[in-house]
């Protein structure tokens, strides 16, 4: 295949793909995304975003008047993701690829 020293002189546009009223859209998604907070609950340890915690509590337990709320570590419900071994030491790309989850990808196809 090479070792791509061919590829290494390739002129890559410096300019953005975008426009400029796209590029301005993509900077204010990307404000909107840094303005959001990932909470966990103290009790359930659920892990999501925006949540409204009172004293690192989520509403769902807030709202369970039982001694032992129900999907707390007490009941044997707690639904924190422990990570395998294998996926700890992934890169940023590998990460993106395998993630359910794609937020933005910006693709460039240079002929040459």
């Amino acid at each position: 295949f090479g070792s791509g020293d061919d590829l290494m002189d390739v002129d890559v546009a410096e300019e953005s793909a975008l426009l400029a009223e796209e590029a301005r859209r993509v900077q204010a998604f990307r404000d909107a995304l840094d303005k959001i907070s990932l909470g966990s609950c103290t009790c359930c340890q659920e892990l999501d975003w925006d949540m409204k915690l009172v004293n690192g509590v989520c509403t769902k337990c807030r709202a369970d008047k039982e001694p032992t709320k129900k999907y707390s570590t007490a009941n044997r419900m707690n639904p924190t993701f422990i990570q395998p071994d294998c996926l700890k030491s992934l890169s940023d790309v590998e990460e993106m690829v395998i993630s359910r989850v794609l937020l933005l990808m910006q693709v460039r196809h240079t002929c040459g």
